[in-house]
Formats: C-alpha cells, sequence, structure tokens
C-alpha cells in the first residue's frame, strides 16, 4: 500500500482463495481482519480516518468480513476500499498533509537492519527533500535522523546480546552496522559500557 502497489495487494488476497486449500471460515475471517487493522495504521498515518465518508466505508468493510458468507464479495470489497486509500494517501504526499516523521520512523523501524538505510533515501521513498524530513525530525523527535537511528540499532542490539551467542560482530552486521569497532564505539557512547560488558552484566 505504501508503495501504491495495488497488483501487489490483489496478488496477497487472491493467494488466500487458491484453489485445493481449505480455510475454516472463522479462521479466515480472524485473517482477514487482521488485513483490515493494518489497512487501519495506513490510513492513521495520512489522517484519513477524518474523513467522514472513509471512515464510514472502513465500519462497513468490517461488518462485511465479519458477516458476509461469500468470500469473493470480501475480497473485492478489500481491494476497492484499499484502491481509494491509495488513491487518497497520494493526494495527502502531494498536500503534504500526511505526518512525514511517522512514516520515516516506519521505514526505520522496517529496514534499520540495511547499512546503507539513510535521510535521503528515506526522504526519496517519502517523495520529499532530504532538508525538509531533517528539519521536521528533529523537531518532532527531538534528535537528529542520523541519531535515532542509531538508537533503534543500539537498541535492537542490547536484545540479540541479551538473547543470543552470536559474536559482537555478526551482532554489529545484523543491526546495520558495517563497522564492528564503531558499533563498540557508539555502543559504549549510548550505553556506558562495551558490548561484551553488557553481555556479561
Amino acid at each position: 500500500m505504501e508503495d501504491g502497489n495495488l497488483e501487489a495487494v490483489k496478488t496477497f488476497l487472491y493467494r488466500l482463495s487458491n484453489e485445493g486449500i481449505y480455510y475454516e471460515q472463522d479462521d479466515l475471517r480472524i485473517h482477514l481482519t487482521s488485513v483490515l487493522a493494518q489497512i487501519r495504521r495506513f490510513m492513521l498515518k495520512y489522517k484519513l480516518h477524518e474523513k467522514a465518508v472513509i471512515e464510514q466505508n472502513y465500519r462497513q468493510l468490517f461488518h462485511l468480513i465479519i458477516e458476509h458468507p461469500i468470500f469473493y464479495t470480501i475480497l473485492n470489497g478489500i481491494i476497492s476500499f484499499t484502491q481509494t486509500l491509495i488513491e487518497l494517501a497520494r493526494e495527502a504526499r502531494i498536500e503534504k498533509r500526511a505526518d512525514y516523521v511517522e512514516l520515516a520512523i516506519e521505514v526505520i523501524d522496517q529496514q534499520f537492519k540495511d547499512s546503507a538505510l539513510s535521510l535521503p533515501f528515506v526522504a526519496h521513498k517519502l517523495g520529499i527533500s532530504p532538508n525538509y524530513l531533517s528539519t521536521i525530525f528533529s523537531k518532532k523527535q527531538g534528535l537528529p535522523f542520523k541519531r535515532y537511528l542509531q538508537q533503534v540499532r543500539i537498541h535492537h542490539a542490547t536484545k540479540m546480546l541479551l538473547e543470543t551467542d552470536f559474536a559482537i560482530s555478526e551482532i554489529a552486521h545484523l543491526n546495520g552496522f558495517d563497522d564492528p569497532n564503531y558499533f563498540i564505539k557508539l555502543f559504549k557512547q549510548q550505553i556506558g559500557i562495551t558490548p561484551n560488558r553488557y553481555r556479561k552484566n
């Protein structure tokens, strides 16, 4: 949805209706309500829930999933609603009504393991200038984009230090740090001790 790829959404949904696969009705409805929850998140990011008609359509879709006996009718309802949301989100981006900081944070949460992740990359993905993203990100989060990204990576690294037996260098690479020495230095700056000492403690 974020990429405006309706065909990918259709492919995902139609995969549920492949011949030869049988689903319990209740299980299928539960799965579709979890899909609807993701659609809801998308709506909130672009403030589409503030449109009365869209909110009403969302509630109607929820009841369709819960109550309608025909699976294809439900799928078509989801696809039609998703298409509308994608178009409205595209307009919101153009009008800069979207919460770009929240969108940037979502990209970070999804791709922090990629050492190539950067502010210019995220800005390009969101369709805004790096300078604009840098300004609004620092203003809303109280710290620069780069430092926020580092904190996310260090946070995930601390969990891996406690929950796995991976080497320090491997944990560094798995959390977006190409240079293990830089990871150790940054970890000590933020946590106060080295990763090795943190694990032992």
